[in-house]
């Protein structure tokens, strides 16, 4: 009936050149030709009518076209519907485990405890340790405050020795 490979599965186009050769003998059904090959009618109709395939094709297209806002506002609704709620009823993003509202809030409570701990004199690891991050965010955050006008104190003043700079000692500037 069919060719075989070494595997025992039909060569690639085998199951196509046959069910055009069976549909052109006019012997059978297309009916008794999709069962023999194990494929649907439709399928069948694709293999042996190109034109009709390239019509479904352009058909599908169209139909996906027209439907596209249609589809959108289906994904948004369902999307909308099955997003899980947070502990305090919020809806959550996609993949969080808390809602955007309780991220920020967090977020507001830790630099309040950083900034808090550094006017105490804690370091960058000690107050790490306390909050729960590693010294490197810490001292971003205390720089970030910074920029964005938060009145976080500086430890020391900064002064610079040029002299130690420029590998020059024991010259007064």
């Amino acid at each position: 009936m069919s060719e075989q490979t070494t595997m025992g599965a039909a060569a690639p186009g085998s199951r196509e050149r046959e069910a055009c050769e069976r549909r052109a003998a006019g012997d059978e059904t297309l009916t008794a030709i999709a069962n023999d090959l194990g494929v649907s009618i439709q399928t069948i109709y694709r293999w042996t009518d190109p034109e009709y395939a390239e019509n479904q094709r352009r058909l599908s297209r169209e139909a996906k076209a027209r439907r596209k806002s249609e589809l959108a506002e289906y994904d948004r609704e369902y999307y909308l519907s099955h997003r899980k709620k947070c502990d305090c009823g919020r809806l959550m993003a996609r993949h969080s485990l808390v809602c955007e509202h309780c991220i920020s809030g967090e977020k507001v409570a830790k630099r309040e405890q950083m900034v808090a701990l550094w006017n105490q004199g804690l370091n960058a690891p000690q107050i790490a340790e306390r909050v729960g991050t590693t010294a490197k965010t810490v001292q971003c955050e205390i720089a970030r405050m910074r920029r964005e006008g938060i009145d976080v104190p500086y430890r020391r003043p900064y002064q610079r020795d040029w002299r130690c700079v420029l590998g020059e000692t024991g010259v007064d500037r």
